[in-house]
């Protein structure tokens, strides 16, 4: 079926309103052309762009371009970016929509960028309508950062950060997934929301093999959302005695629905708990130099002065702090603890007189935020930490081979969570280290 517009003429399928739906080809006057998926006259999909300049493969989201999927011609990009000029523009008229030609004092607000390094496409091949600054790569033992940083350079922006288990690309702060990105997962599931310090803060959806999990959290805890699978879906809420699921009555078999969303939300925790580990020893500093080095040479230097006092940058750099937040090395006698670190807040060691060892995150001191902690009877706790003691998600693992992990508050076993022994794994809701209520049982 043809349909012609402004823009050129369309082969292909349409709807009952006569507008590009599903599969079709368009011919451009400007000589290019477009293969792929439609939907009311504008592209939704994946499809094939063949200009006078180059040929790629590429998805759109509501006719605008979202992804570059492969680089047909030319075959290999040598530089750290690529920069596409789409000529053609969708418009809406009353019920569906029309595409038009873009006038040559509007191009460069169709002017989209896909960064390379190396030849190997970053950020997965997304069109960026705004240049990222000060890229920075980056690597360790454990993670790999393609990306900007701020001023003082310091990871910040948006980047691409390989992990052992996923691949982040979205906004971060100090590696951190904060503000909105996606997370694709080694066993295939993708997470996309907005983040807040790693944790999912707000709308967040999930796919699993088939399995779409919506939900709604609060600084990692799930509020409320849905989970779907072939059409059906159940509701969950989160109250005070834990997660429940609604709906179930018209499904038949859903307990596999709730099993996949039981899975997601443990491996989810999992993550957690692996990904504050791997932080642990992502070390700012030596990022700084890095990034310091990289920005410096591309001649990008971009940081703030203060002149008032000094006579040039120069004294100026020697005299302040290389971020706001500066720490200084010290060690500090307090509780019967001695604590060797940075301060005020950082990363330090905390050892007790009677043998334990507390390693990770520190405010003042304390242990704060993600950390490790040795006893001295052998027990072994990696999670989280509030004011000096156990609070959050973490795993213990006892001396006898009995494990733990789950939700903590206030040094104690407190909220949902899972426990490991020999001979079974205990599903349930605990409240001050005790099981108040058992959600199941399976044997070993």
């Amino acid at each position: 079926m043809i349909y012609k517009d402004q823009s050129g003429i369309y082969d292909g399928k349409l709807n009952n309103q006569g507008y590009p739906e599903l599969y079709g080809e368009k011919y451009y006057h400007d000589s290019s052309s477009y293969s792929g998926n439609w939907r009311m006259g504008l592209k939704e999909g994946i499809g094939i762009l063949h200009t006078n300049t180059y040929k790629i493969k590429l998805e759109y989201r509501q006719g605008t371009p979202y992804k570059l999927l492969e680089l047909i011609s030319p075959s290999h990009i040598s530089e750290s970016y690529k920069t596409f000029i789409f000529k053609i523009k969708p418009i809406l008229i009353e019920d569906h929509w029309e595409e038009v030609p873009v006038s040559a004092q509007d191009l460069d607000d169709y002017t989209y960028t896909v960064y390379f390094s190396n030849e190997k496409m970053r950020f997965d091949g997304l069109f960026f309508k705004k240049s990222l600054k000060n890229l920075v790569e980056w690597t360790n033992d454990f993670i790999t950062y393609y990306g900007e940083c701020d001023e003082y350079y310091n990871p910040s922006g948006y980047a691409e950060i390989q992990y052992p288990y996923f691949v982040y690309i979205g906004s971060n702060i100090h590696f951190r997934p904060h503000g909105f990105g996606y997370k694709k997962h080694i066993n295939g599931w993708v997470e996309e929301g907005n983040y807040k310090q790693s944790l999912i803060s707000g709308d967040c959806i999930i796919e699993k093999e088939g399995y779409l999990l919506k939900i709604n959290c609060n600084d990692g805890m799930i509020k409320n959302g849905t989970c779907s699978h072939n059409g059906k879906s159940i509701k969950i809420t989160n109250g005070a005695k834990g997660i429940s699921f609604h709906n179930i009555e018209m499904i038949e078999n859903y307990e596999h629905i709730s099993k996949a969303f039981t899975q997601i939300v443990n491996y989810i925790d999992d993550i957690k708990i692996d990904e504050n580990e791997i932080l642990l020893h992502a070390s700012v500093e030596d990022f700084r130099r890095c990034a310091k080095a990289q920005v410096d040479m591309s001649g990008k230097i971009f940081r703030k002065h203060n002149f008032k006092t000094f006579w040039n940058w120069r004294e100026y750099e020697k005299s302040k702090k290389v971020v706001s937040d500066k720490i200084m090395m010290e060690v500090k006698i307090m509780n019967n603890y001695r604590f060797i670190g940075e301060m005020p807040k950082g990363k330090g060691k905390i050892k007790g007189k009677n043998g334990d060892y507390y390693k990770g995150c520190t405010i003042k001191g304390n242990a704060e935020g993600y950390g490790e902690i040795f006893y001295i009877d052998g027990v072994c706790y990696k999670g989280e930490f509030k004011n000096g003691i156990r609070d959050g998600i973490g795993k213990i693992w006892y001396k006898n081979g009995d494990r733990y992990k789950g939700h903590w508050k206030e040094d104690k076993m407190h909220g949902k969570g899972v426990y490991f022994t020999s001979t079974e794994i205990v599903y349930g809701i605990w409240k001050e280290n005790n099981i108040d209520i058992c959600l199941n049982i399976i044997k070993l």
